[in-house]
């Protein structure tokens, strides 16, 4: 894996995450960015395709994606970073634009409270725009909002105004 080097771009429609746990995260980003939080819970559990494209270029055991869009119903993403081959290690960055607005993600009486927060999340036309980060490893990865990051962020530029 060291020795080996690649560079090339890809396209994926219709993915489905082959992990129980994952897919079931990407359904509930999903229903959320649709402003349907209360779909999660339906007992006939639907898969959720997706569709993610991006370039890469892979050395010394590191795929390095400086573009990677990803989509669901309800959601658009853009992320940029590194996946260790051979350890698994996921470090990447970036937007999330969901149709919804932060009070219908939530919904209920805690969506009703966050109505004054919508007008702080809105941008370019999405419901609510985040950024976001993803740590951890292919086996246990980790999905954060990156609050202080909050006012104008791209994938190109992670955390700069």
């Amino acid at each position: 894996m060291k020795r080996l080097q690649l560079k090339g771009s890809f396209n994926l429609d219709d993915a489905v995450f082959t992990s129980e746990k994952i897919q079931d995260r990407v359904r509930e980003l999903s229903f959320r960015g649709l402003g349907r939080p209360k779909d999660m819970k339906a007992p006939d559990q639907q898969t959720v395709d997706s569709t993610m494209s991006g370039d890469f270029q892979m050395a010394d055991g590191v795929i390095t994606l400086p573009v990677l869009k990803y989509s669901v119903p309800g959601a658009a993403i853009q992320l940029k970073g590194t996946y260790d081959v051979e350890g698994g290690a996921i470090d990447f960055a970036g937007n999330a634009a969901l149709q919804a607005t932060v009070s219908k993600m939530v919904g209920g009486w805690k969506g009703f409270l966050l109505k004054p927060a919508d007008l702080f999340f809105k941008k370019d036309g999405a419901g609510t725009e985040v950024a976001i980060h993803v740590t951890g490893t292919r086996e246990d990865p980790k999905f954060g909002v990156d609050l202080g990051m909050m006012k104008k962020t791209s994938p190109e530029t992670p955390g700069q105004k």
